[in-house]
């Protein structure tokens, strides 16, 4: 169990347009001191091991 206080992180991910900046914009409002670092990569290109 966290003590009250003690730093965590939130990940959020999920599909374009499934509002993972209006879930983000919302949690920076209702956590105190919070603070936000978005990642966006639109080209994933998967690397295939053969």
């Amino acid at each position: 169990m966290k003590e009250k206080g003690s730093p965590f992180v939130i990940a959020i991910a999920g599909v374009s347009g499934g509002g993972k900046t209006a879930v983000t914009a919302r949690l920076i409002q209702e956590l105190n001191n919070s603070k936000a670092l978005i990642l966006m990569n639109y080209d994933l290109k998967v690397l295939r091991i053969l």
